[in-house]
């Protein structure tokens, strides 16, 4: 028994001194992965979950009508790669709910942002301090149309709101096929 305590306080202190606390920071990391995946993951009849939806002259358009905040938002965009250029259009409408992970994710992933819905001068001037291209539609329709003309081949647009649909539509589900019908327009 002295034998075995000893090889395993040389184990953790002596040998290899970090080892326990790369085996939890492991662990941590992949129990957030998992949770990820369970969570935000498109599972088969969940539509509007970051859902495929058409790909038009090598741009890409996925539909996450299902987002009705930041973190949702943060989820949809982690799906795409760094080689992949985002155009994102949104809803949010409350500057005060963005935190510090999404703006580090679109620091990383967008390229431009189309805010769709009603005008706020706050929420416009908050995102074009991000230095990415912004703009502004009034409805679905101009705000797929803006995207797609922004966008290059091999970009992606995503619709995530990061907001509620109260208001505009009636569920997320209405908001998904009216973002699919624009898109089918194009």
């Amino acid at each position: 028994m002295k034998n075995f305590k000893s090889n395993m306080y040389n184990f953790y202190n002596e040998e290899r001194p970090n080892s326990l606390a790369a085996a939890i920071e492991t662990k941590l990391v992949n129990a957030r992965t998992e949770m990820v995946k369970r969570n935000f993951v498109p599972h088969e009849g969940k539509n509007h979950r970051v859902e495929f939806v058409k790909t038009i002259r090598g741009v890409t358009f996925v539909d996450d009508a299902v987002s009705e905040n930041v973190s949702s938002v943060w989820s949809a965009l982690q799906h795409f790669d760094n080689l992949t250029e985002v155009v994102w259009i949104m809803n949010i409408n409350d500057i005060d709910m963005v935190n510090d992970a999404l703006l580090e994710v679109i620091d990383e992933k967008v390229k431009a942002i189309i805010i769709q819905g009603v005008y706020n001068a706050a929420v416009i001037d908050f995102f074009s301090s991000l230095g990415k291209e912004v703009s502004y539609a009034m409805n679905l329709e101009d705000a797929v149309r803006t995207a797609f003309y922004t966008c290059e081949q091999g970009d992606a647009v995503l619709y995530s709101p990061g907001a509620s649909c109260e208001g505009m539509y009636g569920s997320y589900g209405a908001r998904g096929d009216k973002f699919q019908n624009a898109v089918a327009q194009l």
